[in-house]
């Protein structure tokens, strides 16, 4: 009783002036109350404020796909009607030189020819109206009156000159390569979706229809480069526009403004705002209960089919997932026990796994750290689970909170470091038969400075250690919470302090636990004050200070791919956010900005605790959660 006592101490929720307003019947109205609800409504108006822009972009472009399809088509007209012109002239112009000698039909094969080249190389297929009109100008007629002579002054010379220059410059453009070879917008073969998406308009706008280029872009912004049309709406659009059959016009000055008028498979947002989501949302995939009590630590096994749970009622239990329970995304038992393991004599509060060795270290009220020899492969319920108490390891004096294990030697798992109640941080060597402590030290490390010893003698007491974990942007120190809020990092091979974080806000709210962040070099701690604090080792500074819940933040917890963390509260809720790194205020110390993106109500609350434990599956898209009511729930 008196150890679990030290666990209600140093784990206290902070929750009697809930209680006492409570039992006055006063409405619970606080700070972060308020501030809550400030950040919903201004969530649903940043939502609002997007789907409304989101709509008012898809009609802009609609607007300016029309626009430069009407465009499009006057191009096409004043192109041919100059083409008309031109060719009408030009076979004048051989029928007058060729009418005094009555040599007429000889002398239209050179216009004859050169209109052939021009239909040849224009695409028929695109513009069967122009080439009737081509060929109906080429053929001779008897009916077609006279020119007068005049025609043959310098003034009209002068202008057949001119026309014949346009003339030779538009069929030079035409036998071009750029012609021949259009650029046209290729979808890319490796893409799975292309094979099922319906065919993208053709469309290329004149350099002369200049506003619709200023409208163009705006869809560019909501939608990525290979974007397709997926709604039935836009597909329909799609297959519509597709049937146009529109002439090549002059290319831009490069190839960057040739860009689709609308799209929308690059975004999510854009295909359905109010239903697909811009992140991933974890589901609900099954729970299983089998303790007694709370249960406070979870860790996954070698082969990551197995789970280990910690309880108050002074058990291990051993569990085998079920994936294809877990698939279905129904409400039921995704796991089955394998196994109890008991020894301890009062509620285990952390667990620490080897995979290396497949060892399972526990840490109890009991003041033992007991190590439990493990079978390589998960086993089924069928089959018979070998599990024997192997080591007891001597040294703890009071109750332990926290267990992790780190390399030495290029050895994985070789040292393990626990935290007690009694304030000190003991170093363990594993390669032994019987692990004996290596080295211990306490708040200040094994070789304080002068000021240091000052603060000791100035302090009451000596802030005592919550939890202990690697960072592993350096797996050569260890990290270390204490009761009043501060992180340090100790070397493993000395002990002795390298670096201390304080919290910000002059606060001194017990750190319940940390974690080190798997790609960068960053730590974030949970606080008994609802916030939740992010420190840059290699800069030296806190780069996130974020307020996480309604209550105190007992668990956190970082994906392997480092982009998602979750964290649990005395509240019962579970939170998921994600992390962003924004810039750099300066050349040294980067900003970091976090975002929640969903809120379970995992667990209900007991005792005044809520959620206990949370952890991320080391290769799979799972979480698993803990709580005070006894239950593990799986979200995926």
């Amino acid at each position: 009783m008196t150890s679990y006592s030290s666990n209600e101490a140093s784990h206290g929720s902070g929750n009697h002036t809930n209680q006492e307003l409570s039992s006055q019947g006063v409405p619970e109205y606080n700070l972060s109350g308020v501030l809550h609800f400030l950040q919903s409504e201004w969530r649903r108006y940043e939502h609002d404020r997007n789907t409304w822009a989101i709509e008012r972009a898809e009609l802009r472009a609609r607007i300016a796909l029309l626009e430069g399809e009407r465009r499009s088509v006057e191009n096409l007209k004043t192109d041919l009607l100059r083409r008309i012109k031109m060719l009408e002239l030009a076979l004048r112009q051989e029928r007058m030189k060729s009418a005094p000698n009555g040599s007429t039909p000889a002398t239209t094969a050179v216009p004859n020819k050169m209109l052939e080249r021009v239909a040849s190389t224009s695409h028929p297929e695109d513009m069967p109206d122009s080439t009737k009109l081509t060929s109906r100008a080429a053929t001779p007629s008897n009916n077609m009156p006279k020119l007068p002579m005049g025609m043959k002054d310098s003034k009209g010379r002068a202008k057949s000159r001119e026309f014949l220059q346009q003339c030779l410059q538009e069929i030079a453009y035409l036998t071009s390569n750029a012609t021949l070879n259009p650029i046209i917008h290729t979808t890319d073969p490796t893409d799975p979706d292309s094979a099922s998406q319906p065919p993208r308009p053709q469309f290329v706008v004149s350099p002369q229809s200049a506003p619709a280029q200023e409208v163009a872009p705006v869809s560019n912004h909501i939608a990525g480069p290979n974007a397709e049309a997926n709604t039935p709406a836009a597909a329909k659009e799609a297959d519509s526009s597709a049937k146009l059959s529109v002439p090549s016009q002059p290319p831009f000055d490069s190839p960057e403004d040739v860009m689709p008028v609308s799209s929308s498979r690059g975004n999510p947002a854009v295909q359905q705002p109010d239903k697909v989501p811009d992140v991933q949302l974890w589901h609900p995939h099954g729970s299983f209960s089998s303790h007694l009590d709370a249960v406070r630590a979870l860790v996954y096994d070698g082969s990551g089919e197995g789970l280990f749970t910690a309880s108050d009622d002074c058990t291990i239990k051993y569990w085998r997932m079920l994936p294809t329970a877990a698939q279905t995304g129904q409400s039921k038992p995704v796991a089955e026990l394998l196994t109890t393991l008991r020894g301890h004599e009062a509620a285990v509060t952390c667990l620490a796994y080897s995979k290396t060795h497949n060892i399972l270290y526990s840490g109890s009220l009991d003041a033992s750290i007991r190590q439990w020899n493990i079978p390589s492969n998960t086993p089924s319920k069928s089959e018979t689970v070998s599990l024997c108490l192997s080591t007891v390891l001597p040294g703890s004096e009071q109750a332990v909170w926290g267990l992790s294990l780190f390399p030495y030697n290029g050895q994985e798992d070789m040292l393990l470091v626990s935290v007690s109640a009694s304030g000190k941080i003991q170093l363990w060597n594993t390669s032994e038969k019987e692990p004996q402590p290596l080295l211990s030290w306490d708040y200040f490390g094994t070789d304080p400075a002068h000021e240091v010893q000052e603060e000791r003698k100035s302090l009451s007491s000596i802030p005592v250690p919550t939890y202990v974990t690697k960072c592993p942007a350096n797996l050569q120190v260890c990290v270390v919470s204490f009761t009043n809020g501060t992180v340090k990092l100790f070397n493993l091979v000395d002990g002795k302090e390298l670096m201390a974080f304080k919290p910000p806000f002059d606060s001194h709210a017990q750190a319940n636990m940390v974690v080190g962040h798997p790609t960068l070099p960053l730590v974030a701690t949970a606080h008994e004050d609802n916030y939740i604090h992010v420190y840059d080792i290699r800069a030296n500074a806190c780069v996130l200070s974020l307020h996480a819940h309604r209550d105190s933040v007992t668990c956190l917890d970082i994906d392997p791919s480092g982009l998602t963390f979750v964290s649990g509260s005395h509240n019962g809720t579970v939170r998921f956010w994600d992390l962003m790194k924004m810039g750099e205020a300066d050349s040294s110390v980067p900003t970091y900005q976090a975002k929640c993106f969903q809120e379970v109500q995992a667990h209900e609350v007991q005792s005044q605790e809520g959620v206990l434990a949370v952890a991320f599956h080391p290769s799979s898209p799972l979480v698993a959660t803990s709580g005070a009511d006894g239950t593990v729930r799986m979200y995926g």
